[in-house]
């Protein structure tokens, strides 16, 4: 489950990134930056928790659930769906 570095020459994730990776047989990889020590952001160690936490069946289908009823909850007032980035 755990990636020790990115791919050689990646384009889409920078050396110091931490990144959560869907794969197309329904697995996940966690690609941590080459430098294990590293401090890592708020952000990039949530990424990894859930990648830990993604081995337990009914968290993720808690998780799921949650996020299909928040997404039919925000369809229902026809609310702008949430942005997570940077900016907001």
């Amino acid at each position: 489950m755990i990636a020790k570095s990115h791919k050689p020459g990646g384009s889409l994730v920078d050396a110091a990134s931490v990144a959560l990776v869907a794969n197309d047989d329904g697995s996940l990889r966690l690609l941590l930056p080459p430098d294990g020590n590293a401090l890592m952001s708020r952000f990039q160690v949530l990424l990894a928790a859930v990648a830990f936490r993604s081995t337990d069946p009914e968290w993720v289908a808690d998780q799921i659930e949650f996020i299909v009823e928040v997404r039919r909850q925000l369809d229902a007032l026809d609310h702008p769906q949430p942005r997570i980035g940077k900016d907001h």
